[in-house]
């Protein structure tokens, strides 16, 4: 009976939405000549007129004396929650990641569409398991509808044959780029006797792959396992990584190859890459090449779990910034830059790593038809991958560029945690990118500056950017430092700063004693937000000067500036002081 009681009030838990009718719903007061019964009072619903918003009406409403309340007749919908078991926490809640990111309040306006395609480049999907496989697109041009050795595989799937014409080899679900190789002349050969070639198609014999394919699009609602971003979508898988997680750069080019023939000769409407994969080298024209002939569909790469600054190494791809890529850090349930051991945590940057997302201990399904939970930005990225299937599943008419912009600047704005880490300090939300989001938002590209041992009475300069991560205009209002060794000049309380348009704060610090200072800048804005900025610098005494001789100004015969001209007149000197003490000598003698 209490699982029954649960059920039923799972349906009927209600929540506001941002809409509302063009009504008034009014609470009479007792004793008003609208009547009361019995000491109930009255409510009744009002329309507003033609000539007035819902808002003007209900002000005129207030002021009457025989109306206690007027409000707008808000839309109220269901809350999507999902039947997936392993959606929810052992308090009953939603795990950490779907809070964070609001999916519950995502998922009343989309779950997503199957008209929509997502890639996912990695070790592969293991397609039987049974929380994908209704979400895995299939290349029904390889099918013969026949099963004669009975192992729930189509014949036209291990016939070793290119059903379709595509140029690729029983590819029911993706390729396995490890199968195939360049020709000297460009041409791309079938070699099933390569390393790593298990299965001409992309079955993961790894689990990473599959895990971030659960995290985009697990089928949900379900009664099975986990959730997906999108609960309907349909994920192309292409491997290029073997069981070990290792691939190469021609491995990815082959993928991204067959991923932009899909699009482009099949029709397959694939609007995100999915890259959970990278390493430190070099920048290669090539790989930056081929993904900017993607410009239909968003690269969506991770950052990298080592740590480190990617301004200051080679990570790629995430480093290559392109317009149709998003590179993405991993976060905690804090909003802050996840550490995922001892040793290991999120890599992150100030202009490369353009936002963060959930990617600490998430759950999501894995090889063998199990469950697994991973950290890493490899988890931050498909949740952001996701986001641009849920998007497109409502508005198909933006542009790959305008799908980047609502999901960098849509996020939730966490300035004091991610300044000096991300472009934007923004944690993915999937409601945001369903609203006009008006929260102002703020980037610094530091949250503190030691600058260092400072002669006294001497100034050095600094330079913070501040950057308007939000929709809207941001109003800096305020920006002083609570130490008068500190000061400041900037041009962000000049006006507004747009969207994704950046304002400068030089701070100037001035030892007045050899001392230790500590201060901090003080940046005030939109409604009542601060925040602050530690800065630290040490005064030391001023080195003392050599002497310095008087130059004497003169005619040219006479000029002493010169230094040959100094030493020459010093040895003459030297000599008539030596000359001098010897006739002396000799004279005593």
């Amino acid at each position: 009976m209490r699982s029954l009681i649960i059920i039923f009030l799972s349906l009927i838990y209600f929540t506001y939405g941002s809409e509302f009718k063009n009504e008034v719903i009014v609470m009479f007061k007792d004793g008003s000549i609208t009547g009361t019964s019995a000491g109930k009072t009255v409510i009744s619903k009002l329309s507003v007129p033609e000539d007035k918003d819902v808002y003007q009406f209900i002000e005129e409403l207030k002021k009457r004396d025989d109306i206690l309340y007027a409000e707008p007749n808000y839309i109220l919908r269901k809350v999507a929650l999902p039947d997936d078991p392993d959606f929810y926490d052992l308090d009953g809640n939603p795990k950490w990641w779907w809070s964070v990111i609001n999916a519950p309040e995502a998922w009343n306006v989309s779950t997503g569409s199957e008209t929509v395609y997502i890639a996912v480049v990695d070790t592969g999907v293991d397609y039987n398991h049974p929380d994908l496989k209704n979400n895995l697109w299939m290349n029904t041009g390889e099918l013969l509808g026949k099963d004669d050795n009975a192992n729930g595989i189509d014949d036209g799937c291990e016939n070793v044959d290119d059903g379709d014409g595509n140029g690729f080899i029983d590819d029911c679900y993706g390729i396995n780029a490890l199968c195939y190789q360049y020709d000297q002349n460009g041409n791309l050969i079938f070699n099933d006797g390569l390393s790593g070639c298990n299965t001409p198609d992309a079955y993961d014999d790894d689990g990473h792959g599959t895990h971030v394919a659960g995290i985009i699009g697990a089928v949900t609602n379900n009664g099975l396992g986990v959730a997906g971003v999108n609960w309907n979508v349909k994920i192309v898988p292409c491997k290029f990584l073997d069981a070990s997680g290792n691939g190469s750069l021609d491995g990815e080019m082959i993928c991204l190859d067959y991923l932009k023939k899909l699009k482009e000769d099949k029709g397959l409407n694939i609007i995100a890459l999915n890259a959970s994969y990278g390493g430190e080298y070099p920048p290669s024209d090539i790989e930056r090449t081929k993904i900017s002939w993607l410009p239909e569909i968003l690269f969506i790469s991770a950052a990298g779990n080592e740590g480190k600054n990617n301004e200051v190494i080679d990570f790629h791809p995430c480093n290559y910034d392109l317009d149709n890529q998003i590179c993405v850090g991993a976060s905690d349930s804090t909003n802050s830059r996840a550490y995922f051991n001892g040793v290991l945590s999120s890599n992150y940057g100030v202009s490369k790593v353009k936002l963060f997302a959930p990617g600490k201990e998430i759950l999501s399904t894995y090889a063998g038809n199990q469950y697994v939970l991973i950290s890493g930005t490899s988890q931050a990225a498909p949740f952001v991958s996701g986001a641009v299937g849920l998007i497109f599943s409502v508005n198909n008419s933006l542009t790959i560029s305008q799908i980047k912009n609502k999901i960098l600047f849509s996020g939730k704005n966490h300035p004091d945690k991610l300044s000096g880490y991300s472009y934007t300090c923004n944690v993915l939300n999937l409601y945001n990118l369903f609203i006009d989001n008006l929260d102002e938002k703020i980037c610094l590209d530091r949250l503190s500056h030691n600058f260092g041992d400072t002669a006294v009475n001497t100034v050095k300069t600094e330079t913070i950017t501040v950057r308007n991560t939000g929709e809207v205009d941001l109003n800096v209002s305020s920006i002083y430092t609570n130490n008068g060794n500190f000061t400041v000049s900037e041009d962000c309380t000049a006006g507004p700063i747009k969207s994704n348009s950046t304002c400068t704060i030089n701070v100037s610090f001035k030892p007045t004693l050899t001392d230790y200072y500590i201060g901090t800048l003080f940046v005030n804005y939109g409604s009542g937000s601060t925040l602050t900025v530690k800065l630290e610098g040490n005064g030391v005494p001023q080195t003392k000067s050599s002497v310095i001789f008087p130059t004497i100004e003169g005619s040219e015969g006479c000029r002493l500036s010169s230094g040959n001209d100094f030493g020459i007149i010093t040895v003459y000197i030297l000599l008539i002081i030596s000359m001098l003490i010897r006739r002396k000598i000799r004279k005593d003698d």
